[in-house]
């Protein structure tokens, strides 16, 4: 036993394994990939509201209050749920959509005080907002075709908010006017005015710094929040929309008894794909430190000493690197409990402890075959 665990740390003892089986050297570094990768999957899961600060978003609705008002027994009453082709539902009908207001609450952002904040859900279940926006866009494709797509859409989301203004009479004379001095702006105008737009103004909202707005869609849900920007260590409003696909969700509405408990399922639905999303991203990390990045510096080393020393195939170079990189997976699986995204550890160790290995067998000739 000792002898088989010196031969992961002492060059001279890993000299044995130069010309086993490639396979099994490809297998180690494999079961490398897993190793690295476990450890960050599950220190996500138990530091979730460390990670959802860290990506910037608000670490919020878990401390809304627990007294519930009007629009809350209105929400509860509507019975919005899933059903099984992961759409949302509602046994009450709609005609456009259904927005309930929750003013005056307390928020948290980060380790900030509480804000009072106002809170907006709103259900577009028959995805009225993009039917209306479809309907306007062909109108105006209707009158003016050659215009580019992206200046049709643009000019429709603008004369949208035309429409949500009480004090304009749409009929088809303003909509005719309205649509020629869209046509004649220049293009570059009209897409820095849509940029400007917001969920808010989609949806009639009166906004503020500390709004929040979520929007449950047939299919997806939308989401407006404050945004922290690191550059220059401050909340930026409006900034951040996010999207998911109620596939990810698990919601229902009926079994929610108070808006903290509603908090509390928001966190966790966020969570899922975010924490999905880095999960993949982070394993084609590791694939590239772990697999990819060793085949590749490997290379080039056996290209460089093969000439000069013991070693001269790329097997026996690839084979006593794959038995080099225990000690730092060792190390970098350790670690792994304690720091996120240690994997730049691993490929750190990974080329001083192999170029340390290489030289010392290469440099001892009296040992080999």
């Amino acid at each position: 036993m000792k002898e088989i665990l010196l031969s992961f740390i002492l060059p001279l003892k890993m000299k044995r394994f130069r010309f086993m089986s490639v396979f099994i050297a490809m297998l180690i570094f494999i079961a490398s990939v897993y190793c690295i990768a476990l450890p960050n999957q599950l220190y996500i899961k138990s530091h979730k509201d460390e990670y959802l600060s860290q990506k910037s978003y608000v670490n919020a609705y878990i401390d809304l209050p627990e007294e519930t008002n009007g629009d809350f027994k209105r929400l509860k009453e509507a019975q919005y749920k899933m059903n099984d082709k992961f759409e949302m539902t509602s046994p009450i009908a709609h005609d456009g959509f259904a927005i309930y207001s929750f003013e005056s609450i307390d928020i948290q952002l980060f380790d900030e005080d509480p804000k009072v904040s106002n809170f907006y859900i709103v259900f577009d279940i028959n995805n009225t907002l993009s039917q209306r926006l479809e309907k306007i866009k062909e109108d105006y494709t209707n009158m003016y075709p050659d215009d580019s797509k992206e200046k049709i859409q643009n000019a429709s989301y603008l004369y949208y908010l035309d429409t949500l203004n009480e004090n304009i009479e749409i009929n088809k004379e303003y909509q005719n006017k309205r649509f020629l001095e869209l046509h004649n702006e220049e293009e570059t105008k009209l897409k820095e005015l849509k940029n400007k737009i917001t969920n808010f103004d989609l949806f009639g909202l009166d906004v503020s710094e500390n709004s929040y707005l979520l929007i449950f869609m047939k299919s997806t849900l939308s989401t407006q929040i404050p945004y922290y920007d690191k550059s220059v260590d401050k909340i930026t409003y409006p900034s951040l929309t996010t999207y998911y696909k109620t596939s990810d969700m698990n919601f229902d509405f009926t079994q929610i008894t108070s808006l903290r408990d509603f908090g509390n399922q928001y966190v966790d639905l966020m969570f899922k794909p975010l924490e999905q999303t880095d999960r993949t991203n982070y394993l084609l990390q590791v694939i590239g430190y772990v697999i990819l990045f060793p085949a590749i510096y490997v290379l080039v080393l056996c290209w460089t000493m093969k000439k000069r020393g013991v070693m001269k195939t790329f097997k026996e170079y690839y084979n006593i690197a794959s038995i080099s990189s225990v000690l730092p997976l060792l190390i970098t699986f350790i670690l792994g409990w304690f720091i996120p995204n240690v994997v730049i550890v691993y490929g750190f160790l990974f080329c001083i402890f192999t170029l340390f290995v290489f030289i010392k067998i290469n440099s001892t000739p009296e040992l080999a075959d």
